[in-house]
């Protein structure tokens, strides 16, 4: 099985079939730094070079919560997680905005080897987690600081049950799950979008 540290089902196969069967047929193909064509038995030289084509995602411009965590590089594993659990669905409903906080690559990646192969291999499990970094609101960086101005620390509940505090430390906002387990808001910012807002954090939140 794929090492499940580094990999984590997301969404993306391409196929190219090439079929070359008639030795008649004009054939091209690149041998070093040249364009070679052969036809039956002979064989054309092209010094001229094709620049190779760079596959990448095409980002549709949809400015919502999970086209945003696809397209952003440092968080298409939560992305993957989300799709591999079926949570992607909440996101559909326009009535409703969410605050996100974002496990990066690299908090997933910080994990061993065991728990990441617990958490993706139990749908179940993968799927309160997940719902444990989710909560119904809508409060960017700047008022999601003045939450905590006002109170120490706010409070709030999420998807899964669990309670989410933040608090501030420095002008930095931490987040501490129903465990006590840490995590920082990266970069001091939030991404707004048009059903809620996304914080990527460094850790993976609820596990022990």
């Amino acid at each position: 099985m794929t090492n499940l540290k580094y990999y984590v089902y997301l969404i993306s196969f391409l196929v190219i079939l090439v079929s070359c069967k008639n030795d008649n047929k004009e054939i091209e193909k690149e041998e070093g730094n040249k364009i070679v064509k052969e036809t039956g038995n002979k064989k054309i030289i092209n010094n001229n070079t094709k620049p190779k084509k760079k596959i990448e995602p095409i980002d549709n411009g949809d400015n919502l919560i999970f086209p945003r965590l696809i397209f952003n590089d440092d968080t298409k594993l939560f992305a993957g997680a989300l799709s591999t659990s079926g949570l992607t669905k909440i996101f559909s409903d326009p009535e409703k905005k969410y605050i996100v906080f974002t496990p990066s690559n690299d908090a997933f990646k910080r994990l061993s080897n065991e728990k990441m192969s617990a958490l993706f291999s139990d749908r179940e499990l993968l799927t309160k987690n997940l719902k444990g970094h989710i909560i119904e609101g809508n409060l960017d960086f700047s008022q999601l600081s003045s939450k905590i101005s006002s109170s120490g620390v706010y409070s709030v509940r999420s998807l899964s049950g669990s309670k989410i505090k933040a608090s501030l430390v420095g002008n930095e906002i931490i987040v501490k799950d129903s465990n006590g387990k840490e995590a920082k808001v990266i970069g001091n910012k939030s991404i707004t979008t048009e059903n809620g807002v996304i914080y990527i954090i460094d850790k993976v939140l609820n596990i022990n």
